[in-house]
């Protein structure tokens, strides 16, 4: 009979020990809830900012007008007393600059 008062006090000690040496939360569930409310209208306020921020860049650069295309002039070099291979009657003449040093 001792045995069994001895361990049943020696169970509920351990119990005791257990529940006061686990850790407690510092704050309530409720206030733990109400800050993350606050956090997430935080990111919401800071993304609709953002967003009009956005919106203001796309405006202005749709209100800038594209720059007009250069102007193509027509350019004509004297190849004639220089070398060069293929036909001398040819629509078309590739010409290659080179600086031998």
């Amino acid at each position: 009979m001792n045995k069994k008062i001895f361990l049943t006090a020696l169970i509920a000690l351990c119990v005791l020990c257990a529940y006061s040496c686990s850790p407690r939360q510092s704050t309530r569930p409720d206030d733990e809830l109400n800050s993350l409310k606050k956090d997430i209208e935080t990111l919401k306020a800071g993304q609709t900012a953002i967003q009009k921020d956005l919106q203001e860049i796309k405006s202005i650069l749709q209100g800038r007008q594209a720059p007009p295309p250069p102007e193509f002039k027509e350019a004509t070099l004297s190849i004639k007393d220089d070398q060069f291979k293929g036909n001398k009657e040819a629509k078309v003449v590739l010409i290659e600059f080179m600086d031998y040093q």
